[in-house]
């Protein structure tokens, strides 16, 4: 796949979703673009092919330049780059997430739902989805979705939601007792080849520790085209410790000892409320 091509194929996409045109990237970090006021986001940034292109409220601009002009690209686009950049942000009310992958194909996918029994979810099969189990899947914006049934239980789901113009999204669940199973694979591969089958384009975010997934999308063709930050309404989140592991059979150690993890890292109690915990 040619990102060129692919790119050109997304490039009113992109204006539309981050505020920011392909024109309007560059490999300096000196302009911070005006956001609409209605817009969802407080900040938001992305790279592309190593530019970036930065976009944020009004209000926050000027406070931003300094701070963003004093990190390099890789910086930016990191862990510490959300902690740097949410100092300014936070008394807003907005930490920053990120950064996150965007991966998109315009291509079909190897299908990898053979001998999966993977079946199109009716309305009624769709209404009875625990969001408590898959919590990742937008089955409410669903316009498609695809899962996999072991004795009556629902062990895997994927859903398709129209992002604008040619972009639909596809999101991915699996049970905790079936992951690693390959049934991830089966759902996404199914949403890919179906929005590839009307002419549109795949695509997929995941979190950059999301090891499992982004092996997922990478099998059924997806690749890694936007690297995003964008500033969320609330308090700061941080991302979780790497999920999967390099190599069954191998152990995988914290580096550093409990005593010595970040204290100031609190649970998140209205995440246990709104999912009844």
């Amino acid at each position: 796949m040619s990102d060129n091509v692919l790119l050109e194929k997304i490039r009113g996409w992109i204006v539309k979703y981050y505020g920011i045109g392909i024109e309007d990237l560059s490999i300096q970090q000196n302009n911070i673009m005006e956001l609409p006021d209605k817009y969802p986001f407080l900040f938001r940034a992305i790279k592309i092919n190593e530019k970036v292109g930065f976009a944020a409220n009004r209000g926050v601009i000027k406070n931003l330049q300094p701070v963003i002009s004093k990190l390099s690209k890789e910086e930016v686009f990191s862990t510490f780059g959300s902690f740097e950049i949410s100092k300014i942000t936070l008394p807003l009310g907005y930490g920053v997430w990120g950064p996150t992958w965007f991966m998109f194909t315009d291509k079909y996918s190897v299908d990898f739902s053979k001998g999966m029994n993977v079946v199109d979810l009716k309305k009624k099969e769709i209404a009875k989805i625990d969001n408590k189990i898959f919590w990742h899947v937008a089955i409410d914006e669903s316009i498609k979705s695809y899962g996999v049934y072991k004795n009556n239980n629902l062990l895997a789901v994927s859903s398709i939601q129209h992002r604008g113009e040619d972009v639909y999204e596809i999101s991915m669940d699996v049970h905790p007792c079936a992951q690693s199973s390959g049934l991830g694979k089966a759902v996404v591969s199914k949403a890919v080849n179906y929005i590839i089958n009307i002419g549109k384009i795949a695509m997929a975010s995941v979190g950059v520790f999301n090891i499992p997934s982004n092996r997922t999308l990478r099998a059924s063709g997806m690749e890694l085209l936007i690297v995003d930050m964008k500033g969320l309404p609330g308090d700061f989140m941080v991302e979780p410790q790497a999920l999967g592991v390099p190599l069954r059979g191998y152990n995988v150690l914290n580096r550093y000892p409990f005593w010595a993890m970040n204290n100031n890292i609190k649970e998140n109690l209205e995440w246990y409320k709104h999912y009844d915990k």
